[in-house]
């Protein structure tokens, strides 16, 4: 079953294999969820200011910036922005940095519909999430 959003939340998809990004673009419009996909940090960092109402879901390992310091810079700019970060990583180190980064959940992969609708359903119900 689907998980229905308010029509002004955004999910922003940052992910730069072409592929993931199309296949989580696709379920997004066939859930009737609205996003906007990049391929490139610097391609999000651009948009300013991000949807009031939006939620983040970033691939951990962006070719174009180093993870833990794109997040931190991010949480400066957008810090009532949810941020969801997908990873093949499940070490604890590494979910250590993560979280420590500013990120409010970890999907790992590979994971399915119903596991990206839960985490951006949680990202969007958290106290964060602006709601403007």
């Amino acid at each position: 079953m689907p998980i229905v959003l308010p029509d002004h939340w955004t999910l922003y998809v940052l992910e730069n294999d072409e592929a993931v990004r199309e296949s989580i673009c696709a379920l997004a419009a066939s859930n009737g969820w609205h996003y906007r996909a990049f391929d490139t940090a610097e391609a999000f960092s651009e948009i300013k200011p991000p949807c009031a109402a939006a939620c983040l879901l970033v691939d951990w390992d962006l070719p174009d910036a180093q993870p833990s310091a794109f997040l931190r810079i991010l949480r400066e700019r957008e810090p009532k922005l949810p941020v969801v970060v997908m990873t093949a990583r499940d070490d604890e180190p590494t979910l250590a940095r993560i979280h420590r980064a500013g990120s409010d959940a970890v999907l790992p992969r590979p994971f399915s519909f119903s596991e990206l609708s839960s985490a951006v359903a949680k990202a969007f119900a958290t106290d964060k999430a602006p709601l403007r």
